[in-house]
């Protein structure tokens, strides 16, 4: 559990919370996931638990979003501040998209490593076959009882 808790130590979302422009939730984003990306490499955190982390990441952002532009109304600027403001949302989304496909390789990677793991120790000669599903188990989909096996035979 210890091992855990090290996600979460020092975990920057205040950042994102008290963002106040777009810059500052641009910065944020890529705050929040380095410091992920480098606790996923260093501690033994399940993935599957990560993902609804990100999840609620995803809805601070959108609030945070929507609080930094609910402040000016985009309708009524000037056609130069209008496109300040796109290009910098143009650059939060682009470091929220870089920092998922960074997000997302990591998890592929540590998915993948476990599975090998698993796959490696179930191959190995000491590994328990009879936990491995049979052949009439996989082309049946399902377990296949020995009496009804003898039944189909019939």
């Amino acid at each position: 559990m210890h091992n855990y808790n090290q996600l979460m130590k020092d975990f920057p979302l205040n950042d994102l919370l008290a963002a106040t422009d777009l810059p500052k939730i641009a910065s944020s984003i890529g705050a929040i996931f380095r410091h992920i990306s480098t606790k996923l490499k260093l501690s033994p955190y399940p993935i599957r638990r990560a993902l609804p982390l990100v999840t609620a990441i995803s809805r601070d952002f959108n609030d945070a979003l929507l609080r930094v532009l609910g402040t000016g109304k985009l309708m009524f600027m000037s056609w130069d501040g209008f496109e300040r403001v796109m290009a910098g949302l143009g650059d939060v989304f682009a470091a929220w998209d870089d920092n998922m496909k960074e997000f997302t390789g990591i998890a592929r990677d540590r998915e993948s490593a476990s599975a090998e793991t698993v796959l490696g120790l179930l191959q190995g000669e000491e590994a328990d076959t009879s936990l491995l599903p049979s052949a009439s188990h996989s082309q049946a989909g399902g377990e296949v009882h020995p009496d009804q096996d003898h039944a189909c035979a019939r």
